[in-house]
């Protein structure tokens, strides 16, 4: 089995389960003008045993040729932030390389390096499915499209499904901060307890990819069972979370990782949410100062779309504010500032355009569980108490 690697991050669907289909075509006798009558149908027969002397051999013409033992798997019933992984299995059948890419699809898909590239004839390479329930309980289904160079199948749909449950002695489920001012610091707590004299043992950090890591502390600390909020647990421990001043305007979630020695949950996810205001704010059509977020709809890929924002600087460090973007995902995005525009020593003003070009390809950037998250702009202020500019940016774009 070669080594090509495609990994398939999924963030998970809450949908309905997954069905399939098998249409039959039963074709009957076919007649026509040109069939020989029946005083010829019964004349010389020539045998199917050796070809006419000369006649040409019909061969098929060479190219790939792709095949998935199964391209659905259940995952069954998981905990609400568990990871699971699950391989498929990818063989060229045909007689020439088969290559593989991601397809437009609404989940996180990376396709690893190979030496060349290219599955050869007679050989397999497992594709790995990764995938983490951040989603309220409930079933799940996601489809991944993979793109191949098999004239007869240029797409293979991958799909996953199974059933979320909450974490059996977790309580409460996140790190719940609230509302923050952009220079103040809070912290979180939650428990995660053991049953029957299970052995408990908890490690915790930032999840990885995590955008602000350097501004939180995790700490785990185990406590007496009878001190925590979760009935019946014979051990348990408390993980705590700390943010510093300085977190990005706007709405925030942010995820952590606990591994455990539970046998049903050994690696989970928790998230960290809150809403960070500030002197800093943002104002424009489609922008929701309550969900700190953008949101610009359902834009056609041959059209694009173009929103028109004013960043809004107040109190005693307006005057002379400034800001500039760091980051943009994904990184086709487009978004320019503009010159300042200073109303008083007090209030700045600081034109913002964010712009979805024409010509990408059809993805799902949004808070739904099956997209890759909100799409981003990050701006960099000389604002002493904010830094950074989180702009959060909501859109689905369509063919």
């Amino acid at each position: 089995m070669r080594s090509l690697l495609l990994v398939v991050l999924f963030s998970a669907a809450v949908g309905a389960g997954a069905g399939t289909w098998l249409a039959l075509l039963d074709v009957g006798e076919v007649t026509n003008d040109f069939m020989p009558s029946a005083d010829l149908a019964a004349g010389p027969v020539i045998s199917d045993a050796e070809p006419l002397a000369g006649a040409p051999s019909v061969r098929e013409a060479p190219a790939p040729r792709v095949k998935v033992d199964d391209a659905a798997y259940d995952f069954g019933t998981m905990a609400r932030g568990a990871t699971e992984t699950h391989q498929f299995v990818f063989t060229n059948v045909g007689t020439e390389p088969l290559r593989l890419e991601v397809g437009a699809t609404s989940c996180k898909c990376t396709l690893g390096n190979v030496e060349t590239g290219e599955i050869m004839p007679g050989e397999s390479s497992p594709v790995r499915l990764e995938w983490v329930a951040k989603v309220n309980p409930g079933p799940f289904r996601q489809t991944a499209t993979v793109l191949t160079n098999d004239p007869r199948q240029p797409r293979v749909e991958l799909s996953v499904e199974g059933q979320v449950t909450e974490v059996t002695g977790m309580q409460p489920r996140e790190f719940l901060l609230g509302v923050l001012g952009s220079g103040d610091a809070a912290s979180a707590s939650i428990y995660l307890g053991a049953y029957k004299d299970e052995p408990l043992e908890v490690s915790a950090q930032m999840a990885p990819g995590s955008r602000n890591p350097e501004r939180f502390q995790v700490n785990v600390t185990p406590v007496e069972p009878a001190t925590a909020p979760i009935d019946g647990a014979t051990a348990v421990v408390r993980i705590d979370v700390k943010a510093g001043p300085g977190l990005p305007l706007g709405g925030m979630t942010e995820w952590v990782e606990i591994k455990t020695s539970l046998a049903k949950a050994p690696l989970l996810q928790a998230p960290i949410l809150a809403v960070v205001q500030g002197d800093i704010s943002l104002h424009g059509r489609g922008w929701s100062k309550e969900a700190g977020v953008l949101n610009l709809g359902t834009i056609s890929a041959a059209e694009g779309k173009e929103a028109q924002l004013l960043v809004s600087f107040k109190g005693e460090h307006a005057s002379g504010a400034t800001a500039e973007v760091v980051e943009v995902d994904p990184p086709w995005l487009i978004a320019e500032l503009g010159e300042p525009k200073r109303l008083s020593d007090t209030k700045t003003h600081l034109p913002l355009t964010i712009r979805v070009p024409t010509g990408q390809k059809p993805v799902l950037r949004n808070d739904t569980a099956q997209s890759d998250g909100d799409a981003r702009v990050l701006l960099r202020t000389n604002h002493p108490e904010t830094p950074e500019v989180d702009v959060r940016v909501r859109f689905i774009l369509t063919q």
